[in-house]
């Protein structure tokens, strides 16, 4: 869906991807990915599983689509894809994961605060966009190398740091 809504965006206002991958992409492609973790927000009371898993997989999913369409839309480009296709596979599945999982942190806070549902949604779902924003800026910049080391160093602070198997979250399993 959100490949279908980027590309009519394109054509309908002129944009150049670049331009779209910063600006209209991140929001669509959030907006889209977070569907599913709403499920877990409205109908899964009861349920004994952990959403921060939940949301990376579909982050990581997300990307694993959206890695096969850009290889198979850049397959006759110059050089081999083995790089392009590592360092994508590495980063952009890290990125779309860590964007994912931000907002599924947000679902488990609300389940346990009970208060200001929608604007934590909308501040953790603008924080993925704007994560998201950076990153397609960096890749498509002269800071490239920055855009490839960000979500590694953002995925290797959270598991420094933030545990989802820790007693404080286990109780909050949803």
């Amino acid at each position: 869906i959100s490949l279908k809504l980027n590309t009519t965006i394109v054509h309908s206002f002129g944009l150049s991807a670049n331009l779209l991958s910063y600006t209209w992409a991140p929001l669509l492609e959030e907006f889209f990915k977070a569907l599913p973790l709403i499920y877990f927000l409205i109908y899964s009371k009861d349920k004994e599983y952990s959403i921060i898993y939940f949301a990376m997989a579909a982050g990581i999913g997300f990307s694993i689509q959206e890695n096969y369409l850009y290889l198979i839309n850049n397959i006759g480009d110059k050089g081999t894809p083995i790089l392009y296709i590592i360092v994508r596979s590495i980063t952009t599945c890290l990125m779309h994961g860590i964007s994912s999982t931000i907002i599924g942190y947000g679902i488990i806070t609300i389940r346990r605060l009970r208060v200001m549902v929608l604007p934590m949604l909308f501040g953790l779902f603008t924080i993925a966009v704007i994560f998201h924003s950076l990153f397609n800026l960096y890749i498509n910049s002269s800071l490239r190398l920055l855009g490839m080391v960000l979500p590694i160093m953002i995925y290797v602070l959270c598991i420094l740091f933030f545990n989802p198997d820790d007693k404080d979250y286990k109780n909050d399993k949803i």
